[in-house]
């Protein structure tokens, strides 16, 4: 989904810094008050919102969409890092006959969809 906020506007970088801060439970205060003093993000700020400063209720949109989007992303990231993980360990088990690192990779994806089964 494409967001169109003050937030979602901003660099990737930016936005980054703000999930991390919202993860690590920051006051929204202390955020919405970097932001706005910020000097790249103040320059999207005037060239598309006329200079209004981002507010709660900026970062509270945010905090239930952009933010709950790189929530999931990282979830997903996360698995795919666990599967892979286990894939190699398989790989390195298995040996030749385990099918190199797609066979390793793919036998993790097995084994965790297997796993969840049970």
């Amino acid at each position: 989904m494409s967001r169109h906020g003050k937030i979602a506007r901003l660099p990737g970088p930016i936005r980054e810094q703000v999930n991390v801060r919202l993860q690590n439970g920051e006051n929204g205060q202390d955020i919405i008050a970097w932001l706005n003093s910020n000097d790249e993000a103040t320059a999207v700020l005037a060239q598309h919102f006329g200079g209004q400063e981002i507010n709660d209720t900026n970062l509270s949109q945010w905090r239930q969409g952009g933010y709950r989007d790189w929530e999931v992303m990282q979830a997903s990231l996360d698995e795919a890092n666990r599967i892979v993980s286990e894939g190699l360990e398989l790989d390195k088990v298995g040996g030749e006959g385990a099918g190199g690192p797609a066979g390793g990779v793919a036998g993790g994806a097995i084994y965790r969809r297997d796993a969840k089964v049970d």
